[in-house]
């Protein structure tokens, strides 16, 4: 009826004659907003790597004290935390936990899990993280050397890494340029802000490339694909031809003006109208929203296979803990963090009687 489709007599069952539909439907919205309310605090140029990684450790906080209301699904909360703690799994990366912990009001937050237990991050694992990164960066041992050493003196609060601040990346820019590995790696990964538009094209076209229907493509490949691009396109440079592609743009035509016979086609307006159904009677969009419903239950089926199989590197998130459980980092902390009190360092043993000379010396030998 006009132009719209006809709406399927089970969908007006489900709506009005279903007593819990509307219970149920409040509580997707109640469990879904702290995760929109996610999207769009980072929703900014000036949102991190840390940034992002507060506002999962806050939705997973929040999730955590949701309570079942009256009529509503026990198992679809459970499900929902269950999901939240597969997908924290996968977009935690080290990277990500590396910019948490070198975020100087996070160093203590990013490590208040229970690493003992294989739940939550360890000091090792940072230092795991920054070789590998150090090592991408192609330094030398030295340089990684006392990039290690830095890690556990700022870990352990050591002068001149004592001291918190809002600002991570100005906090860094203030740090003495003779330790200048940590350093420069943390301003770094404090200057990733992953919502401005060139990086959000990016990504999207990762998302065309690695994806199981493209061709799956690492990062390294995807470096080498590259290099041979450029390197094709150096060779098309010395034969003197243009590395630009070739398209329909006026600006890249030979002859100037439109193309007048494509403009008179697209004067003509065509509206493509739908038919009501088939031949057979049968309605094509209620085939389309059932083909839907069962690829979405195929993809949870097999996500949760492979994860109680444990498949994949480090993604089972029921052996790394639950981070609305609170397991993975401590939620006290996170309040800590969002109250904006000063960390408390670690107690210092001052050892007092030296046991490092072998020679006894005395005052008039150094006067």
């Amino acid at each position: 009826m006009n132009g719209c489709s006809a709406v399927a007599e089970d969908v007006i069952n489900t709506v009005l004659r279903t007593p819990n539909f509307w219970p149920l439907l409040r509580q997707l919205t109640r469990v879904a907003k702290p995760i929109v309310d996610a999207i769009g605090n980072c929703e900014s140029r000036q949102t991190t790597l840390a940034d992002c990684m507060l506002e999962l450790l806050r939705r997973a906080r929040t999730l955590s004290k949701m309570m079942l209301e009256d009529d509503e699904d026990a198992s679809f909360l459970a499900h929902a935390k269950e999901t939240f703690d597969r997908r924290f799994i996968k977009i935690a990366t080290p990277v990500h936990w590396l910019a948490l912990f070198l975020h100087p009001s996070c160093r203590k937050l990013a490590l208040s899990g229970d690493s003992a237990k294989g739940q939550g991050k360890s000091l090792n694992f940072m230092l795991n993280a920054t070789l590998k990164i150090a090592q991408q960066w192609q330094w030398d041992e030295a340089k990684a050397r006392q990039l290690v050493a830095d890690i556990k003196d700022y870990e352990r609060f050591t002068v001149p890494f004592s001291g918190t601040a809002t600002n991570a990346k100005a906090w860094w820019e203030a740090i003495p340029k003779k330790h200048d590995g940590l350093r420069t790696l943390a301003i770094v990964l404090q200057s990733i802000v992953p919502h401005p538009a060139d990086v959000e094209r990016l990504f999207s076209g990762l998302g065309g490339i690695q994806s199981p229907h493209r061709n799956g493509w690492l990062v390294d490949t995807m470096e080498k694909v590259g290099r041979v691009r450029n390197h094709l396109s150096y060779l098309l440079v010395q034969k003197g031809k243009s590395t630009e592609r070739k398209h329909g743009h006026m600006h890249s035509r030979s002859e100037p003006g439109i193309d007048g016979d494509l403009a008179k086609e697209l004067a003509n307006p065509i509206t493509w109208i739908p038919p009501l159904g088939d031949d057979e009677g049968t309605d094509p969009e209620e085939d389309i929203v059932q083909k839907a419903y069962d690829d979405l239950q195929k993809k949870i089926t097999d996500e949760a296979q492979a994860a109680a199989a444990g498949l994949g590197e480090g993604q089972n998130s029921t052996a790394q803990g639950s981070v609305v459980g609170g397991e993975i980092v401590s939620f006290h902390e996170l309040d800590r963090v969002d109250r904006g009190e000063s960390l408390i360092p670690p107690k210092e043993f001052i050892e007092v009687v030296g046991s490092d000379t072998q020679k006894s010396w005395s005052i008039d030998s150094l006067l």
